[in-house]
């Protein structure tokens, strides 16, 4: 997973496969990346239906989208009053949602079809206000259409059929797309975001430290923490890592708290060292007196992309945050596909 834009949210989707050759899709199958889930139809009018019931936005935007609680002055190291109503904390619990994976996010449709071409379809898909990703597979007869529609906005990405490059063209465009596509659906949080200067979300150093780790630690799927940076990182098999994030400012006013409510030596000193970082996420962390802190801090390090920020990456169900129990981990569920 190589990112262009940070979301978010990510996690893997489903790409509906539509071409009235049944011997093309067979084919094409074998060719995906192991890793992508898809499912397949002859029928355009199927493919129609099926993509009524999936809209990605309307099933995730919900969820970022409510009135987020006021806290006291500690929770105050976020500027929640700019995040309209903008739920972050409420993000990551959408990985306790076992269909999450069977959304669709993107569709490839042929354009060569009888009864309704390609275009004919996407174009249904625009008028629809679906803001699922659509890419068309196209001749090189076909080329001059498949830019118009392109430029008219009515596909994302068009791909001539059976040149040497063709799956990995496909392969690569699925993955740039269905990165749009949770891009887009951000788009609510992100620009409530846009003017908190504490954010790093916008930037490209930061983004760049955040594609690293994920490279690093195989991840598949992401979920924003708080307004700075913070996310909850879940490889293939739902083995969580926590990034934790903070600004120099944050850290100041955690130490202020600190001092000001006679925190214990240990503690003043590792947060005015910056040694430690703290992280709070649940309403009895928010509620923990500060000579019980020791519980909620983690071993910093400055943030070499990022002058005036600091970080923390912990493995494994810190706090046990998380019930494992309940997250249905992407290997199990592309497994549960080929049974």
């Amino acid at each position: 997973m190589n990112l262009q834009e940070l979301s978010c949210c990510y996690f893997p989707t489903t790409v509906l496969l539509v071409d009235d050759n049944q011997i093309f899709l067979a084919n094409l199958s074998v060719g995906l990346d192991k890793q992508l889930s898809f499912i397949q139809t002859t029928q355009p009018e199927t493919a129609l239906t099926l993509l009524q019931k999936a809209t990605l936005l309307n099933s995730l935007s919900q969820t970022f989208t409510s009135t987020p609680k006021a806290h006291d002055d500690l929770a105050n190291t976020q500027p929640l009053d700019k995040l309209v109503n903008t739920n972050i904390s409420s993000i990551f619990h959408n990985v306790y949602n076992a269909n999450r994976f069977e959304y669709i996010s993107l569709v490839m449709v042929d354009y060569n079809m009888p009864g309704m071409n390609g275009i004919e379809f996407c174009t249904q898909l625009v008028q629809q206000n679906t803001f699922i990703k659509k890419i068309m597979l196209t001749g090189e007869a076909t080329h001059t259409t498949a830019v118009n529609a392109f430029n008219e906005g009515i596909i994302d990405k068009f791909i001539v059929k059976n040149t040497p490059t063709m799956l990995a063209d496909i392969n690569a465009a699925i993955y740039q797309l269905q990165g749009q596509a949770f891009h887009r659906i951000s788009q609510p949080v992100i620009h409530s975001l846009a003017s908190d200067k504490q954010t790093l979300l916008l930037n490209p150093n930061f983004m760049n430290f955040f594609n690293g780790l994920v490279q690093q630690k195989k991840i598949v799927e992401y979920y924003l923490l708080d307004a700075t940076g913070s996310f909850l990182l879940l490889d293939s098999t739902a083995s969580p890592t926590w990034l934790i994030v903070k600004s120099v400012d944050e850290l100041e006013k955690n130490l202020a708290i600190a001092k000001g409510n006679q925190a214990p030596a240990s503690i003043a000193n590792a947060l005015k060292k910056r040694e430690k970082l703290p992280f709070f996420l649940t309403e009895q962390d928010f509620d923990t007196p500060v000579d019980k802190w020791e519980s909620c801090l983690y071993e910093a390090k400055p943030l070499s992309s990022n002058e005036g920020y600091y970080y923390a990456v912990i493995e494994g169900n810190m706090k046990d945050y998380l019930d494992m129990e309940k997250i249905v981990s992407y290997k199990n569920y592309l497994h549960s596909l080929v049974i």
